[in-house]
């Protein structure tokens, strides 16, 4: 039977298995049963470590060299006019808001006067 200081050394190998824990796919104890069960090369452990090499994946392909190929294949144009149009939708909302504004400081200005001061009966 194999010890928990042996299932621990285990796991520092496999730093992956502490995610699996943590976001709910797996717990302690099923590692610690299949770990007792399995031996450490096991297809079993499969599952567990494919988080580790999509996260290997991951921190590749967002190296220099993948960004500098995407943004090579931006079209500046189209962004421009892109941009252009989020610029004129931005200044149409403001546009809309001032106009609203200018109310409410007519409303604040206004006055109520007597009616009566005008046209008295």
């Amino acid at each position: 039977m194999k010890t928990k200081e042996e299932f621990k050394e285990f796991i520092k190998k496999n730093p992956a298995f502490v995610d699996s824990v943590k976001s709910g796919l797996t717990s302690w104890q099923e590692l610690f049963e299949l770990y007792s069960l399995y031996d450490e090369d096991s297809s079993v452990w499969d599952k567990y470590r494919i988080k580790e090499e999509v996260v290997k994946d991951t921190a590749s392909s967002l190296s220099l060299a993948s960004i500098i190929e995407t943004l090579k294949g931006i079209n500046l144009d189209s962004f421009q006019n892109n941009l252009e149009s989020i610029q004129k939708a931005v200044s149409f909302l403001e546009e809309f808001t001032k106009k609203d504004d200018k109310k409410e400081e007519v409303k604040k200005n206004y006055k109520d006067e007597n009616i009566d001061r005008f046209y008295s009966d």
